[in-house]
């Protein structure tokens, strides 16, 4: 009866102390909960603030127009009746151009102010649906250990269907388009009749692959695949579960971290039920959401 006694306390004790630990890390996530939403309010205000002094600046600017449209309309008008006999006609001709010249300044001033306006717009939505996105996965995160977070419950990067070759594909039209879009630092190669994924290729292999000039043009990308399989630095940077991984909505966070341990895998593809590509997660995204807490 003392040991049943002494290893129910010991298992209370345990059970306390992981209570405590769960306790304390949604106090915490709370905490940085109302932290963040602080930030965007602030934000907000922050953000708010200078469509005041926008409204007052094109308020006073059109103010400005007026005055000096009737300013410059009224005066022939003024010198016509104070004094007799003025031959207004040049008068009249020099206020045609200086009114010309005005209103073209103030329609050019009014366009840039427009686009800064709309441009500001647009870089403030796009802010906060990072904000959002960014909020969804904390949330997934604050999770507790008994709790899966699966891919779907991620914010993911669409993948683009404009920007997906087959291994028909010349290395001319791919490198082409590599260079049009600088942004894009890894290539997926798919199926030309089903769509399904094959391959994922680093841009930089691309541009460090050796081949002889003449060949580019006519240079298939399987074939350049196949050259840098004959390279130790480049044969790594292509490949699934070398350079990529397949995963599924449905799939753990956990679990598509264990799969990319390996330092050369870099990027995540979610396939759907044929094995299209569709969304992609890099391994940054996936160690940032399971950095331990500090």
């Amino acid at each position: 009866m003392a040991q049943e006694s002494a290893t129910n306390g010991k298992n209370q004790t345990k059970e306390e102390k992981i209570l405590r630990r769960l306790n304390k890390r949604e106090e915490r996530l709370a905490w940085r909960e109302k932290r963040r939403e602080a930030r965007l309010r602030y934000l907000e205000r922050k953000a708010a603030r200078p469509q005041s002094k926008e409204f007052f600046l094109v308020f006073w600017m059109l103010v400005s127009l007026t005055v000096l449209v009737i300013g410059i309309v009224g005066f022939p008008i003024f010198m016509k009746c104070a004094i007799k006999g003025t031959d207004v006609t040049k008068i009249l001709e020099y206020s045609k151009w200086v009114l010309a010249a005005l209103l073209a300044a103030f329609g050019a001033w009014i366009g840039a102010g427009a686009a800064y306006f709309f441009g500001k717009e647009n870089l403030r939505e796009s802010s906060r649906a990072t904000e959002e996105a960014l909020k969804i996965q904390q949330k997934s995160l604050g999770a507790r250990p008994e709790e899966k977070v699966f891919v779907k419950d991620l914010a993911l990067t669409a993948m683009n269907p404009s920007f997906m070759f087959y291994s028909s594909h010349t290395l001319k039209q791919l490198i082409e388009k590599l260079e049009k879009h600088v942004g894009y630092w890894f290539v997926a190669i798919i199926n030309a009749e089903s769509g399904i994924l094959e391959d994922v290729v680093s841009s930089q292999a691309f541009f460090h692959l050796k081949y002889v000039k003449e060949e580019k043009d006519n240079l298939s990308i399987d074939k350049a695949i196949t050259h840098m399989d004959a390279d130790d630095k480049l044969k790594k940077l292509h490949g699934i579960d070398v350079f990529f991984i397949k995963i599924k909505l449905n799939d753990t966070l956990q679990d598509v971290a264990d799969r990319m341990k390996s330092p050369n895998t870099a990027v995540a593809i979610v396939v759907d039920e044929k094995g299209k590509p569709t969304h992609c997660v890099t391994r940054t995204d996936i160690g940032s959401l399971l950095k331990p807490e500090s």
